[in-house]
């Protein structure tokens, strides 16, 4: 991974350099493995730091925005990306500027001194529990910041990709240009919903999240085992029907209880009078 002390930074702006496999979901990003033929590239940069070119892109598709970082080698083939939703994206931004103080203040590192390792850690937790884990790392060619991105509900492999540390900046910036253009009302909606919500029933785990997208607020439940994963979607005004229908189904459960409880107590006074 490429250092930090030398090299040059460019940017410039263009369209459709770098196709979209991912969509969003309800204003998030889609699960892995959708072609996203339904992608429309909204904006472009690309940034050159060190031996890497960085695109920083916006797409939209029918469920809305979301932000693509992808990383290419010059003297690598193939790319790696992460994916933000437009409020983790903002997340993000905030975080990069707490790495960027950091490394104005942190001293120099001793050419001779063979430590390194993790200097500094942070993590966002965005829709289904999807992890970002951001590592702050200097090894014997300089700091980078290593950004890993795990797959919903913890479920499927990761993704990564690494930043040279001077240019953690110039993707902040331009995160930012992008957010302040493209960011909506819709996202600052988002930002007031409940945060998720997880529980576990003997051995499964159903997690409930509440989204946005432009028809309005759903309910997302996820089911998740160690071997599939199932969901359902519950738009908001559907919310106290099921509320009520699942209310019903637990009085009358413990009425049914409740009955037979009595029934044994009864069962077992009678018996005592027997004997």
């Amino acid at each position: 991974m490429a250092g930090a002390e030398h090299g040059n930074t460019e940017a410039d702006v263009g369209e459709g350099r770098m196709a979209a496999s991912e969509g969003a979901n309800g204003g998030e990003y889609a699960d892995e493995g959708q072609d996203g033929r339904g992608d429309t590239e909204l904006f472009s940069k690309s940034l050159k730091i060190q031996s890497k070119r960085f695109y920083v892109d916006v797409k939209q598709n029918r469920r809305g925005k979301f932000i693509k970082i992808a990383e290419v080698s010059v003297n690598r083939s193939g790319k790696s990306n992460v994916i933000f939703t437009m409020g983790v994206a903002r997340d993000f931004c905030t975080k990069l500027t707490s790495f960027a103080n950091f490394l104005a203040q942190a001293p120099k590192r001793d050419e001779e001194s063979e430590e390194s390792g993790n200097l500094m850690s942070e993590s966002i937790r965005g829709p289904n529990n999807r992890m970002y884990y951001l590592d702050l790392k200097e090894n014997n060619r300089g700091k980078f910041l290593k950004i890993n991105q795990t797959g919903t509900y913890g479920r499927g492999g990761r993704t990564n990709i690494a930043v040279p540390a001077q240019g953690i900046v110039d993707i902040r910036d331009a995160l930012s240009e992008v957010l302040e253009e493209y960011g909506s009302e819709e996202e600052e909606v988002s930002s007031d919903l409940p945060a998720s919500r997880e529980q576990r029933v003997e051995q499964k785990r159903f997690y409930f999240d509440v989204g946005s997208n432009p028809r309005g607020v759903y309910l997302r439940i996820s089911e998740v085992t160690a071997n599939y994963r199932n969901s359902i979607t519950i738009p908001k005004r559907g919310w106290a029907s099921v509320r009520d229908i699942i209310d019903d189904f637990v009085k009358k459960m413990d009425d049914e209880e409740e009955e037979e409880e009595e029934e044994e107590e009864e069962e077992e006074e009678e018996e005592e009078r027997g004997d």
